[in-house]
């Protein structure tokens, strides 16, 4: 079996998946806007840290 490579998603599909993410917040009637959870929601659309990171790394920067 062979294995597979998975390269970065190009900065075209990151934007493409924070455009999803921001009209999705927004249908909902929410937004982000502290810088922290940003970027974190930015590294998460690069493919930098995973979701699960995010949360937990928003739950510190929020409940301290």
């Amino acid at each position: 079996m062979a294995a597979t490579t998975r390269t970065a998603p190009s900065q075209a599909e990151a934007d493409t998946r924070l455009s999803f993410a921001r009209a999705a917040l927004g249908v909902a009637g929410h937004e982000v806007t502290d810088p922290v959870l940003k970027d974190l929601l930015e590294r998460v659309a690069r493919e930098e840290i995973t979701a699960e990171q995010a949360v937990a790394d928003a739950r510190r920067h929020v409940q301290g």
